[in-house]
């Protein structure tokens, strides 16, 4: 899909300077083969937690995620990708939730002239009160997947 406007927060402060950003999640399972005679494998295990991983370049406006790196904060990332309208005045939304983000690099470069862009990294952590590390919600007008 197009996605015709994006927002982000973080802690609830929006946004508006992201360049990039990109979120990927690892479920961390492992397959596992038998002596049955079998090409196909025998079990599909968990070899590790899972991990949320999100990266990306923002332009420094201010250092509220600079700050919030230094204290080694966990805080919420929540992006909003909105597209094309679906039907009786709704549009076709992907919220992708991060309840506790904590960023595990920050590097500002200056290069010359022109604005600072800072580089980050940073993993979504397993949040007890919600009961997820990464949520992710699209309304659209497909019946089922």
């Amino acid at each position: 899909w197009p996605w015709d406007v994006a927002s982000a927060s973080y802690d609830g402060a929006a946004i508006a300077d992201f360049r990039k950003l990109s979120i990927s999640f690892d479920n961390r399972l492992a397959t596992q083969y038998a002596l049955a005679g079998d090409k196909a494998p025998q079990r599909i295990k968990r070899d590790g937690p899972q991990q949320v991983r999100v990266e990306g370049t923002f332009v420094l406006a201010n250092d509220l995620l600079f700050t919030q790196y230094l204290a080694q904060a966990e805080k919420r990332l929540l992006l909003t990708l909105t597209g094309e309208a679906i039907g009786s005045g709704s549009n076709a939304t992907l919220t992708l939730d991060v309840p506790r983000l904590r960023l595990g690099e920050v590097s500002p470069h200056l290069s010359g002239p022109g604005q600072l862009e800072v580089s980050f990294s940073g993993a979504g952590v397993y949040d007890a009160t919600s009961g997820y590390a990464l949520r992710a919600t699209l309304t659209n007008t497909q019946p089922g997947y």
